[in-house]
């Protein structure tokens, strides 16, 4: 089975990026416990401070789809209802040369 990729983009209203932030961290340490992570990690960009970038290595699609169900990522969605300006998630296979 192959590895999948996340690459997710969340951009935050202004006037919401700091509470933004801090709800993404939270997610950050739930996620990294759920089974089949093997990388998951959240970088902001240097240009706009609002827009945070997930790149996340998961076991498989299955495992991937488990996290997705878990609470602590309904929460993150619940809780940052109406601050969010988007979200954008790309699943990805690496191509071996």
């Amino acid at each position: 089975m192959k590895n999948i990729i996340v690459i997710a983009k969340v951009e935050s209203l202004p006037e919401h990026q700091d509470y933004i932030q801090d709800e993404l961290l939270k997610l950050v340490k739930a996620s990294r416990q759920d089974t089949g992570v093997i990388q998951y990690d959240l970088h902001q960009n240097i240009n706009n401070p609002c827009q945070f970038v997930f790149y996340e290595i998961w076991e498989s699609e299955a495992l991937l789809e488990e996290h997705e169900k878990q609470e602590h990522l309904k929460a993150f969605i619940k809780n940052t209802e109406q601050k969010l300006k988007s979200i954008e998630i790309e699943k990805l296979h690496k191509v071996e040369a």
